[in-house]
Parts: structure tokens; sequence; C-alpha cells
């Protein structure tokens, strides 16, 4: 990498990575495993030994980081991250041993908790294949890029916790239950550790985690995506590109019966379905997808990105890292598999206006969430004490910030992004570089070089490249991207180049010694929200624009789902552009948006806009780290704003909110709410528990019930203000309120009854109970700072209870 920016993500990251110690993440390994940590105490945050914890997964991310960053470290920095690779499998591959003797039955089995806890979690301890998941992964990532020693080390551990998985699974007999709480991208992994070993045990532990009814659905072209996870699904659908890829392969994919092999072409077509489905329904103008974590009906992006809300996951909820990271990872399997030019569109975006937009150029913290609508800045997450799964991931995506750059074919280079980089093909004895300051210059300079190794070798060294290694050749295949305008170019040694244009790449031949110049001329683009076009963004080139409004307050958060700090917005940023003719406006955006070079380079403003418009400056949106900003922005005729007032549209979308989920979650009253049913964090949060429970999906909304008997809690807060508490459930329409009981601490609260009778089309209802002011305070506990009540929903019936939303607001009424 030569860019500078990159560079500079890339160096800060490595430094993060060399300030951790190994045998801190190892503390709770050793200790389960029945041996003396060699620190006191092990690492906090999501990495804590006791409450809401997601322990190990940091460590996980933190290998794969690690490894791949001590590839492109300077020599000093590489032996030292080499160093701490090897302490770490040292210290796993002494917790797998040691534990085989405490527990013969599960020898082969590393966990930093117990194996009981499998595979729900227990005692506060969150999804535990997700974490072990990323620590496999992170093996295997040390075996490819690590020393031999090191390397080998980490296989064994690999494979022998790959054996234990696919024997416990066996015995599990319930894949039902493995594939009910979020389990990462375990197939993914084991179908790679299946392609090194060759080992039948990690193919069949893989396939237990194969969600075949899923993958089924999306080969169909159903969307069975409304309600889900959004980053508890996409590793599904890498881990089912994997089988696809690694099953092609004959001699891994000997032992396939026909039904199998049918199987495995399904999974390929879940991948693609998927991918395509995410990106036309349920992806932000960044790159990004989700808020509050799980993929919303289509045509709702607006509405949940201004709902208003700043309770829990809000409106500020939007556009999560960890799922960008793993769609970038889903379109870089699916190029290398079908060389379409659509995927690594997706996958240049997302870098520049995703991952690099979310990292900080001076710290390399990353984002958890990447708010959309206007008044938000970039929260920056925590060296320490917090370790979010979203920077586990941005400290995998800034290590490996050059992986997507070039892909080797059988002709020779594909160049898919345009940074300045130094691009080896040792296959070809040449090295390519690149210069590009895109779309500061619409020039990409191109330079094609014998390698000096390779020419020292052949006895070439003392020759000019441009006279003696012109014999060194090959194809290089440039991608057109998506965001060009007219004028697209190519010269090769001042002269046209003789290019073949086709399936979105430039393909020309080049030798030793060759210059290339591409001409992508940028233009200005509007972004609209898919389903609704008149919410938009704008971008330059590559480039997402974004407004600058004022200065970033890092003191200006509140805690939400474990630990995660979410940004307080300043509501009287814009969210609304008045113009006469929206669709006139939207149609000709050269005219619209237009540079502003007394600004600065880079920078627009908007023409023929109301006045509070037409004074926002607009920049790229990667680089904006140090202020409030806005990204997308309702476009409205003047006639209706002027009706409505001119900012409406934060107080339209949370009504729009309030009718969709039935609980108006908008609503300034609200002192807190569980939407996202997912034994993960929105639930962790509340701190809850549950017997007889599960959740699931219907008619695109997650749900958590209780069977006959059983029962589930959540310690909601309840805020300050004097008053009653009103708590809502929303629940299915056949139920029968005298199944269901609600304690407040352990004070049965009966039920006022139900809000409204039951849309045809939703068969969910609202059921309110009153909490007074004298339970409230009687009730009240502290959940992490905050003054909160225990909520428990049980069964009492012969009927299951089933809940698909619980709201806590502060009485109002006089």
């Amino acid at each position: 990498m030569a860019d500078p920016l990159l560079v500079t993500l890339r160096e800060r990251s490595r430094a993060y990575l060399l300030s951790l110690e190994p045998e801190r993440f190892l503390h709770p390994w050793l200790r389960h495993a029945g041996l003396p940590p060699s620190t006191k105490p092990g690492y906090g945050g999501w990495e804590r030994e006791t409450d809401a914890r997601f322990t190990g997964h940091f460590f996980g991310h933190y290998l794969s980081a690690a490894a791949r960053a001590s590839v492109t470290a300077p020599a000093d920095e590489r032996r030292r991250l080499e160093g701490s690779l090897a302490v770490a499998v040292d210290g796993l591959a002494r917790a797998q041993a040691a534990y085989a003797v405490v527990d013969p039955r599960n020898a082969g089995y590393v966990a930093p908790f117990s194996v009981t806890s499998l595979p729900a979690g227990a005692d506060g301890l969150l999804v535990p294949f997700y974490d072990l998941h990323k620590v496999l992964a992170g093996l295997l990532d040390v075996h490819r890029y690590a020393p031999a020693t090191t390397a080998g080390i980490a296989l064994e551990v690999a494979g022998g916790f790959g054996s234990w998985l696919a024997d416990w699974a066996d015995r599990f007999a319930d894949d039902a239950a493995l594939l009910a709480t979020e389990y990462g991208g375990m197939n993914d992994a084991l179908y790679r550790l299946y392609e090194i070993t060759g080992d039948v045990s990690h193919r069949r532990a893989a396939e237990h985690f194969d969600e075949l009814d899923l993958f089924a659905a999306l080969a169909a072209g159903d969307d069975p995506l409304p309600g889900r996870h959004a980053n508890t699904t996409i590793p599904k659908l890498i881990g089912a590109l994997a089988r696809a890829r690694v099953l092609s392969d004959p001699a891994l994919a000997s032992i396939e019966t026909v039904a199998a092999r049918e199987r495995t072409a399904m999974s390929r077509r879940a991948a693609e379905r998927f991918f395509d489905l995410v990106l036309r329904h349920y992806t932000y103008a960044n790159g990004g997808n989700s808020a509050a974590e799980h993929f919303r009906e289509p045509g709702t992006l607006r509405s949940w990105a201004t709902s208003g809300s700043v309770v829990g996951y809000g409106e500020n909820s939007t556009a999560e890292g960890c799922n960008v990271y793993n769609m970038r990872k889903l379109a870089r399997g699916l190029f290398e598999a079908t060389g379409d030019a659509r995927f690594a569109h997706y996958d240049d975006h997302a870098l520049r206006n995703s991952i690099v937009a979310s990292a900080s150029p001076e710290t390399g913290m990353v984002t958890y969430f990447q708010p959309m609508t206007s008044g938000y800045a970039k929260v920056f997450g925590a060296p320490q004490d917090e370790f979010w799964c979203d920077h586990g991931t941005g400290i995998e995506s800034l290590a490996g910030l050059g992986d997507a750059i070039a892909f080797a074919d059988d002709d020779g280079l594909v160049l898919t992004q345009f940074w300045a980089a130094r691009i080896a093909v040792p296959e070809r004895g040449l090295v390519v570089s690149v210069q590009s300051d895109l779309p500061s210059s619409d020039v990409v300079e191109i330079a094609v070089d014998a390698a000096a190794d390779e020419a020292a070798g052949t006895g070439q060294s003392g020759r000019s490249p441009a006279s003696g290694n012109r014999d060194r050749a090959m194809v290089l295949r440039l991608r057109v991207p998506d965001w060009v305008g007219a004028g697209v170019g190519l010269e090769r040694n001042g002269e046209p180049a003789a290019a073949e244009a086709a399936d979105g790449f430039l393909a020309v031949r080049v030798s030793a010694g060759d210059r290339l110049s591409y001409r992508l001329p940028a233009r200005v683009r509007v972004v609209p929200a898919p389903g609704d076009d008149h919410w938009v963004a704008f971008a330059y080139g590559p480039a997402l624009l974004a407004a600058r409004f004022g200065a970033a307050d890092p003191d200006d958060t509140y805690r939400a789902g474990v630990l995660v700090r979410m940004g307080l917005p300043d509501r009287d940023a814009p969210r609304t552009i008045t113009v006469a003719d929206p669709d006139a406006w939207l149609a000709d955006p050269g005219s619209s948006v237009v540079p502003a070079p007394e600004h600065g380079p880079l920078r627009f403003r908007l023409r023929g806009v109301d006045e509070r418009a037409a004074a926002l400056v607009f920049e790229p949106y990667a680089t904006l780290d140090d202020a409030r900003y806005g990204i997308a922005f309702a476009v409205e005729p003047v006639a209706a704003a002027a009706g409505a007032g001119a900012d409406t549209e934060a107080g339209a979308a949370s009504a729009a909110d309030a009718d969709r989920t039935g609980t108006g979650v908008g609503d300034s009253d609200v002192t807190d709410r569980v939407l996202g049913f997912d034994d993960s964090n929105a639930e962790a949060e509340k701190r809850y528990l549950r017997s007889r429970s599960r959740t699931g999906e219907e008619a695109g909304r997650r749900f958590r019930d209780a069977a006959p008997g059983g029962w589930f809690s959540y310690d909601l807060a309840v805020g300050t203000a004097p008053g009653d508490r009103v708590l809502e459930l929303e629940t299915g329409s056949g139920l029968d309120a005298g199944g269901l009981e609600v304690r407040a601490a352990d004070t049965v609260i009966a039920a006022e009854g139900f809000d409204d009778a039951p849309d045809a089309a939703n068969a969910w209802r609202v059921l309110r109970f009153r909490l007074p002011a004298p339970l409230v305070a009687a009730s009240a506990i502290d959940r992490e700072g905050q003054r909160a009540v225990r909520i428990r929903i049980a069964s009492v019936g012969d009927q299951p209870v089933r809940v698909a939303a619980v709201v806590m607001r502060t009485d109002r009424r006089e």
C-alpha cells in the first residue's frame, strides 16, 4: 500500500495490535483448562469473565489481524507480532492438552468457558459458538501467514478442535437447536479447515452448521430476511459459498451423493441470491445495512434511520460495521468464483465509504454503527474495556486493507481497486505500481516493470526494463467502475491502447516497461435509498459525500447493548431539502450538486434548494472524523414543506415507525424497549433470563415466546421522571390474556387490555400494563447506572405466549 490514508490507518492499527498482550487474552482459556494464568487479570469489556460477555471473540479477531499485519510490517514489528502469535498459539495448545486430561470425553475442546454452555450460552455468556468461530478462524489465518513452527501448532489446535466438534455435534444430535443461536461463520471456518486437512471429520463438523432450509429458501427466490439478525445471517452465506468452493475440488467432494451435490449447488445459488437481495432492498448509501442489528422490511430504511428514537439501539444504530466486513468477504468470494464486476463494485465502494470511513486516522479505533441521518458524529471504540464485535472485524479490515486491490488469474492480473499501491506478480516476474488519487485526479497511472530479484536471477539485472524485459508480459484487466462518467480512456506509452472491453473490465496486454494512463472521469451522483427515491445521499465518483455540521463531542454518548456507546444527535441539524420539483431536481445532479472550491478541494454545495440546505457544504464522508455530519436527506417539494414545517421528516418517520411496530418506538416518553430478539446484544443489555423460551420469526417479525410453564425477563430502564410507567407488549392476536402473567419484580400486574383491534394484515396487538409510581419506586434496581425494573413475562395457561416488542414508557397523562 502507498495511499497515505490507508498507510496511516494500517500503521495505527498495527501499533494497537502491538499494544495488546496475548497472555491477558489467554487468562480465561488457561484457567478453564486448570492451568495457572501468567497474568492477572485478563481483559475486560466483551472479553470479561462475568456478566454479559462474548469471551474469546476478540482474541480470535486479534489472531487474524496480527497474522495479516505481520506480512506487511517492518522487520522489527514483524518479529514482535510473530512473537505474540507464538505465545498465543502455544497457550491455546497447552490449554487444549490440559483440558483433554481433565475431560477425556471432550479431548480437543479448547475454550474459555465450559462445554456445558454450548450451544446457547449460560450465566451471561452469549453465543459461544460465535465466540469460538473467531478463534478457529484466527488459528487458520495464523496457519496461513505465520512462520512454519507457529503455523504448524495453530493447525494442530484447529484440527483437534474440528475433530472434537464433529463428535460433539454428532452426540448433540439436534442441529435445529445448534442453529438456533448465533454461531458466526463456523461452517465457513470448518470448510476451510477441511480444505487444508482433508479430514472428513472436519467436513462432517461443517455440515452440522449448514442451514439448508435458509439456503433453499434463498436459492428458490424467496426473501426470508426481514426480522433476521443481519450479522448472524451474512456469515451463514459465506459458509454456503465456502461449501460450494471447497466441494468443487473432486478430491474433497469424492464422498458426495447426488443429493449432497444438489445441496452444494443450491448453496452457491443461495449465496449469490442473498448478496443481490441485500444490495437491492437492505443497503444504505455507504454500503452498510441493518437497523438495530437486524434486517427490516424492504422499503423501511428511511423510517428506521430517522425514527427520532435515541433509546437503546435507536435511529443511530444503522450500518453496523461487522455486517460490512462480512458482506465484503462474501463479495470477494463471489468475485473469485464468478469474475462478475458487480461484486468488485460493491467491495470497492464499501471499503472506501464504510470501512475506511469507520476508522479514526488518529487512533486506529473504529465505530460500531454509522448513523445515516443528520446530526450525529462517529463514535469510536476504546482501546480496552469494550472490545466490541465491530472493533474486532475493524482490526481485521485495517490489517488487510490491500487484500482486494488485485487478483491473479490465468492470464495475468485483475486490478479491481485504484489506490496507490505496488503489486508483485511473481508468476510473471513483474511488479505493477499504481499511482492514484481518485477522485481528486481522474487519471490512474500504472507502471509495469520487471521484478528486480527475478531480473537478477536470470542475468538481467543490468538491463533496462524498457529494453531488456519486454518479454515479461501478461494480460492486465482493469475494472470499469460503476460510478464513472463519460470519457473513460486508456493509453499505453502515450498512445491509445488496444483494449478489449468485456463484462465491466478493459483487458490490455502489457509487458515490462509499459506505462498506462487510465482515465476515470468522476461525476456527481444521487444515491437513493432502496424503495425510497426521495431519501437520498450524494456521491462524487467513488466518494460518498456528507454535510459537515458542528464539532463532534466525544462525551455526547450513552450506553446501549453490551457496553456499546451510542451517539446523541444535534436535533437542529437539517434532515430535509426542499426544492420546487423533487423529481426534476434529482434527475439533474450535475446542476443540483455543484463544486464549491472556495471551501476547499472536493467540496460541494446544493443549488435550487431552501436557504438552510443551500448553506450546507458537502465533503467526502470517509475522512469526516471530527464533526457531526449528514449523509441522507429527504427531498421534498416546497409546497409540502411549507404546509408541514421545513424539517418534519423525523416526526413523520416516527409516526411511520409507530404504525409499523404498533409501539410508537420513536416517542420521546419511551424509557426502554426490546425489538431485537436475538439471544445476543439486544437482549443481553437488558440482563435477560429465560426458561422454556425461544426466539423465532413470523411474517417478518422477530419474537420471543414462552412455552406453557415457561418465562422470560428483562431489566427495563424506567428513567427518573416522576409518575407511573406503562408497559406495552406486542403480542399475537390470538393470545388469551388470561394465559399471560406479567410481574414487576415479585408483583403481578394486571393488563389494562388490548390497545386496539388486530390489523387483518398484521396479527399482532399491543397489550398495556400500568406500573404505579410507588410500585416502580419499590421495585427499582440498578442496571449499569440506570434505574430499572425487572419485568417477567410468563405463560400460565396451556398456550405459548409470543411477544414481538416490549416497550416501557413514562405515562405523561395528567
